[in-house]
């Protein structure tokens, strides 16, 4: 026999190495997730990578194998912008597999974030700072009492400290720069601790340490903080406010512009001081040097700390389930895959 006749059996055979192990995922309308738990591939890890979600609600199981997804027995292939490694193989074994891009970037930097951007771009899955993203992200963490008495008025004007403590290392976007600047005008006294017009040093004892906490505890002792994220875009609100509200720093926040939804408080503005409601960085500042100088008013903007957190800021600490974002992202895909 000419060896161009094993040619088609060939073919078939690659195609069956291919998929050989959809036999079994694609053809059941329920699986047992518990026996045959849901296999994400996560490009950012290494090959050899693999670890299972045993909090997790449903059987879960991450991996760095991309072979898994080639040959059918992955169900998720995870993209992340930025950091994933592997460039997508470009099909599906069959109808059960999904891919699900996630990212903590804004969409304002990263269009393909927005979920309609990233369905019609072929994914089934998207998780990010978007609410309206499949599985929901957020820089708001549960680790901290968001209720803890901020320090006394008085702790934080003393020893002629600035007015406000600003951390921007990112010096790329511009407007954020421009309002420090123009604020630094207007006579608001900034100590900046990032890298972007700096103008103080982190004390040792916190930058040996290296911890989020020495960076929160430094933080605490400022009236204000410069909270200005490196974009505007809707949902997108990072740390720079979570920060400032845990310790008691009343943020100055310039970004997304429904922040309202983040907030502590039922009215925005009595908790945060939103650049973009005053006409000028001159009434900005005028204002930021009247609360500087009135215990009473600025108090009132942390008095949100001697009541329950309203439905804003504490949706948000919801989403910090112990079983973390991954094992939410397993349970979207075992819904769309069904499974029990």
């Amino acid at each position: 026999m000419s060896s161009l006749c094993w040619l088609p059996l060939l073919a078939l055979l690659l195609i069956v190495d291919w998929c050989d192990s959809t036999l079994f995922d694609a053809s059941s309308a329920t699986r047992n997730l518990t026996a045959s738990p849901i296999v994400m591939v996560e490009t950012s890890k290494h090959a050899g990578f693999r670890k299972s979600l045993p909090a997790c609600a449903v059987g879960c199981v991450m991996t760095g194998d991309v072979g898994a997804w080639t040959r059918g027995s992955a169900d998720v292939w995870v993209e992340r912008i930025p950091g994933s490694r592997t460039k997508y193989p470009g099909k599906k074994c069959h109808e059960h597999q999904l891919r699900a891009l996630v990212s903590m970037e804004s969409d304002a930097n990263y269009p393909l974030i927005r979920p309609q951007a990233a369905k019609h771009a072929g994914f089934d899955l998207t998780s990010s700072t978007r609410a309206d993203s499949d599985v929901p992200l957020t820089y708001a963490t549960g680790r901290v009492d968001y209720l803890a008495a901020p320090l006394p008025f008085a702790n934080k004007t003393r020893g002629g400290r600035a007015m406000a403590a600003a951390f921007i290392s990112n010096c790329k976007p511009q407007e954020r720069l421009d309002v420090m600047r123009m604020l630094r005008k207007h006579g608001v006294t900034v100590d900046s601790y990032g890298s972007c017009h700096h103008s103080k040093d982190i004390p040792g004892d916190a930058r040996n340490t290296r911890s989020r906490a020495a960076k929160l505890q430094l933080q605490r002792q400022y009236l204000f903080t410069l909270s200005f994220e490196n974009s505007r875009a809707r949902d997108y609100v990072t740390e720079k406010l979570f920060d400032a509200l845990a310790v008691g720093s009343v943020p100055i926040y310039l970004g997304a512009d429904n922040v309202g939804d983040f907030a502590p408080t039922e009215n925005v503005d009595e908790s945060i001081v939103r650049v973009s409601e005053f006409e000028s960085v001159a009434d900005l500042a005028q204002s930021i040097r009247r609360l500087a100088r009135d215990e009473a008013a600025y108090g009132r903007l942390l008095s949100w700390k001697g009541a329950p957190i309203r439905a804003g800021l504490r949706r948000v600490l919801e989403l910090n389930t112990p079983s973390g974002s991954n094992c939410r992202l397993c349970i979207a895909a075992s819904r769309r895959i069904g499974g029990n």
